[in-house]
């Protein structure tokens, strides 16, 4: 820690050396489009300040305002047949030009009466088909938010309604649901759970793929999607890749404890418009092996981003993207000299890989309509060995599992878009994905020592998905948005018919009213359907005909814009039917519970269908955006979640936490003169109802010689409540050409003991408990810098 302290000073006194320099200057610019029919728009008059730089966009809907001075900038968009959109606190840096996609309302004029509805709230999601539960986030927010380490998944993670699993895991919780009910899309098209060290069929993992300094705004979804989307129970997050600088070559550094990162980005063709945007990482901790570990553990993994635009004249723009990660982590048993272990000792060696590739297009077909068409290639693999090592035998390794996972998959998806007036819009789309399998696995199995196949499948099969929305503004104050989703299995004939609707209201004084409601499904991985029960006698592959776990959302949505701060609160219902469950009388296990397939290992029976479940409760969140040099951001939830086993018995779900309390509040300060230098610091602070837990039967347990809990009690119990404080600083120098940013977040800053959960040592007789990390200091140092050619 000492020599840890003396880097950063030295990088601090180094860096803080004054130099006699000029006004430092960046350039501002960016595309201005039609909300609804995404047509560029020209003649947008562009003002920064209310005076600087005064422009207006041109025929391809650009603008470029040269001469801007570093640091907090507001621009302002306005014309005649527009809604004004004002956007504060952007901060503008030496190091890289600041590049803006806006887009504009249409004004909705009735004889001579023209209404404006305004509405500055700038998270607002960017698909003007969601009503509710729709958020945008973008790079920003990294440095609103102390601890989020670049990762989609932990900026989620202060979200109202959003809850986290453990401090070391990136998994959500969003309203009582599993994470692995969330979808993960990017550009446009559903990709594997793009998480380092991911558990097969979950929703999270450890550290985040996509850096999010190479991620465009983008949107999360937490319940009552819009029509587009399917395959999703629990929440969405429709990430975009950024377009690379199309006039100058940017380039930027970081050097942090999770990971070394270099990106590059440029144009390609500066006549065309076509740009390249590359982003790898190297895991820190890969480098020093052996120095240091999380868990015990040393994560080691890579990771690779891309995307390459090209416009063209006829056509449309043509994109080429994609992302690549692989991890791979070894947990040796920690073994003491003469000491002979009570319990066996075990190896762990898992490694994971995943690719994605795309290409995409968007033709406008007219000045109101375009189509868009994605196709892509992606790979999730997984293997793992697990051995014991024999105490009595020199540690002599003994198989205890094997598992491979492949699972390549081809996508196709195409989106028409038309916006027939200034009052309706409609979409429609279709979805078609190839589903490769080949899964293997074995596990021990103790009744005639030998491992015994669980999983050996190999093949294909298809999910089809279509779906139709239509955007009706019947006038300046309300919006209504009636839509449908369909959804087919190929390999069993499951499907689902979904209707969706939301209406709003938009109320004088700057506030919203929304109502949303629609029916969801998702199947579940298909590694389920192929999974052979290790414990009963069933015949292979009994859970094939499972039909798809469906969900009623209904949301009530309150949003009220003050002058600089935003209210928002949301009251929601879901209901969980056709839920994957146990088919024993004293069975408890549902798959809403589940986080990913390895929790079907224990189970004694059949699954069935028969499961329900249902979560609500209310999200409130009072944000102020960063302006004057501070923000904040206070969300609260109070929820319920529950669900009913097959014996028709009901109980808490293991996410049920109850509540949830989180405060942030941030402040930048003047280091120096002409916003040279940035001082800044963020504070958050929360607290939540513990996991839920079910008490053991130690009697059984003893006599079963494995876990056995007591009946009708399960998820009965609640750890202690969760509570911790984290805080951040930063320091930014800007100089000519480039940008240097030293940032210092530390997570659990009082080293709060929370308990994970509570474990049982059936030979020795004794519980202990889990606890989480505890304090972890996350220490980041980036330096952006350009250059004309």
């Amino acid at each position: 820690m000492k020599h840890f302290l003396s880097i950063i000073l030295a990088l601090f006194v180094c860096l803080n050396v004054s130099f006699s320099q000029p006004l430092l200057l960046q350039t501002i610019k960016g595309v201005v489009i039609d909300a609804d029919s995404k047509e560029p728009l020209t003649g947008i008059v562009v003002t920064i300040n209310g005076k600087i730089g005064n422009t207006i966009t041109d025929s391809t809907g650009r603008f470029k305002i040269n001469a801007v001075p570093v640091g907090l900038q507001t621009i302002e968009f306005s014309a005649n047949n527009y809604e004004t959109k004002v956007i504060e606190g952007i901060e503008v840096t030496s190091g890289k030009e600041f590049f803006l996609q806006v887009t504009l309302n249409e004004k909705i004029t009735f004889l001579s009466e023209i209404v404006i509805r305004s509405n500055k709230k700038q998270n607002n999601s960017l698909n003007e088909f969601a009503s509710v539960s729709a958020r945008s986030f973008s790079m920003d927010d990294t440095k609103k938010y102390p601890i989020t380490g670049f990762d989609p998944g932990r900026i989620a993670q202060n979200f109202a309604g959003v809850s986290l699993t453990e401090d070391n895991s990136n998994a959500i919780i969003i309203r009582g649901n599993s994470p692995k009910g969330i979808l993960w899309k990017l550009e446009g098209i559903e990709i594997p759970n793009p998480n380092h060290f991911g558990s097969t069929g979950s929703g999270g993992g450890n550290i985040s793929m996509l850096s999010s300094s190479t991620l465009d705004k983008s949107d999360f979804y937490a319940g009552a999607f819009p029509a587009e989307f399917g395959n999703a129970l629990s929440g969405v997050f429709d990430l975009k890749l950024r377009k690379g600088n199309s006039d100058k070559h940017e380039h930027s550094i970081m050097v942090g404890d999770l990971g070394i990162e270099a990106s590059t980005e440029g144009p390609i063709n500066r006549k065309a418009g076509s740009s390249y945007l590359v982003n790898f990482r190297y895991s820190t901790f890969a480098l020093i092996k052996g120095i240091a570990e999380i868990d015990g553990v040393t994560p080691d993994y890579q990771d690779l981003s891309f995307k390459f635009n090209f416009p063209t004249k006829k056509a449309g723009t043509f994109s080429i993207f994609g992302l690549g990660g692989i991890n791979k982590q070894l947990r040796e048993p920690v073994i003491f000299g003469g000491f002979r272990p009570i319990m066996a000792l075990f190896r762990v060696e898992e490694k994971g890989l995943l690719g994605v590739v795309g290409l995409s297009q968007q033709i406008f077909l007219n000045k109101k309509s375009y189509l868009q068409n994605t196709i892509a290639a992606t790979s999730d693999n997984y293997y793992s060995n697990v051995d014991t090592l024999d105490y009595n035998n020199n540690y002599a390794r003994g198989a205890v599992g094997r598992t491979k996972f492949i699972s390549p998959t081809y996508k196709w998806a195409t989106t028409y878009n038309n916006k027939i007036n200034n009052h309706h819009t409609i979409q429609i789309g279709l979805i078609t994905s190839y589903l490769g399998y080949n899964f293997i696995d074995s596990q021990y199995n103790g009744i005639n020592n030998s491992l015994r196949v669980i999983f050996n499948s190999k093949g294909n099969s298809f999910l089809y998905e279509a779906y139709l929305q239509w955007k009706w503004r019947l006038n300046s104050h309300i919006d209504i948005i009636p839509g449908i989703h369909y959804t087919m299995l190929a390999l069993n004939k499951a499907k689902s018919i979904e209707p969706r609707f939301s209406l709003t209201y938009y109320a004088p004084g700057s506030q919203k009213i929304s109502l949303a409601a629609g029916l969801h499904s998702k199947p579940e991985h298909l590694s389920t359907y192929f999974f052979q029960n290790l414990k009963s006698n069933l015949p292979g592959f009994a859970y094939q005909n499972l039909g798809l776990t469906k969900a009623a959302h209904a949301t009530l949505s309150y949003q009220k814009n003050l002058k600089n701060i935003s209210i928002k609160a949301e009251a929601y219902y879901q209901y969980l039917y056709n839920v994957p469950v146990e088919k024993d009388s004293a069975g408890f296990f549902s798959m809403v519970n589940a986080l990913s397939v390895y929790d079907l290992y224990d189970l004694d029976s059949q699954l069935v269908n028969n499961g329900k479940g249902k979560n609500y409760g209310l999200d409130v969140s009072i944000e102020k955006p960063f302006l004057k040099n501070w923000h904040f951001l206070t969300t609260a939830s109070v929820f319920r979640s529950g669900y009913t086993a097959y014996n028709g018995k009901s109980f808490h779900t293991r996410f049920d936490r109850n509540f949830q309390l989180i405060v942030i509040t941030g402040k930048e300060w003047k280091a120096s003169h002409n916003n040279k230098r940035r001082l800044g610091a963020n504070a958050k602070v929360l607290v939540a109802g513990g996991l839920r837990e079910s008490p053991i039967d130690y009697e059984r347990s003893a006599a079963q010689h494995k876990i056995v809990y007591a009946v009708d009690k399960y998820y009965s119990l609640q750890t202690t409540p969760y509570s911790r404080m984290d805080m951040g600083i930063s320091y930014r120098i800007n100089r000519p050409k480039s940008t240097h940013i030293i940032m210092l977040d530390v997570q659990n800053i009082f080293n709060q003991k929370n308990v994970v959960r509570t474990t049982y040592d059936i030979q020795a007789k004794q519980t202990s408990k889990d606890y989480s990390l505890g304090i972890f200091p996350l220490f980041n140092y980036r330096i952006e810098f350009s250059k004309n050619s």
